[in-house]
């Protein structure tokens, strides 16, 4: 099943590399986060750190297509982005 780039399917996890196997999906990325296309892929390969405020940022520019805690290795900053999430969409 091919994903566009705002679709998600029910209770898929989907992760930075997935969501920009989609042709054209880095520039979106890139347009909606405010995190330029070198950055993104820098990102990607590891070659930088993802911060909790990149993680938000691409949280947003996917449409929640990829989530925070799916980008951060530290299990606090998981725990406070779940936290967020819980108590913001209520």
């Amino acid at each position: 099943m091919k994903l566009n780039f705002l679709e998600t399917r029910e209770g898929m996890k989907m992760d930075l590399n997935e969501f920009l196997k989609e042709h054209g999906a880095a520039k979106k990325l890139a347009d909606k986060s405010g995190i330029s296309p070198p950055e993104i892929s820098r990102l990607r390969t590891g070659k930088k750190k993802i911060t909790f405020a990149t993680a938000a940022a691409i949280e947003f520019g996917s449409d929640g297509a990829i989530k925070m805690e799916s980008l951060l290795d530290d299990q606090h900053d998981r725990t406070i982005a779940g936290f967020i999430r819980a108590n913001v969409s209520q």
